[in-house]
């Protein structure tokens, strides 16, 4: 792996670690359960935006 910044490295876990909390609820929950929860995942989301806005531009989205 490249060797990353301290501060990249740590908004990259960070984030990984949002995610992968985000997706595990996806699969694991009901739907009932997911409704319950539905705040907190979009706070999780926002999370996980915060810690990549730092490195995507609105031009890196639009060229996907």
């Amino acid at each position: 792996m490249a060797k990353l910044s301290t501060t990249l490295r740590r908004n990259l876990v960070t984030a990984y670690d949002e995610a992968e909390e985000l997706h595990t609820n996806l699969t694991t929950m009901s739907d009932e359960e997911l409704i319950e929860v539905k705040d907190v995942m979009i706070q999780r989301t926002l999370r996980i935006m915060k810690q990549l806005d730092k490195y995507v531009t609105d031009d890196d989205l639009v060229n996907l």
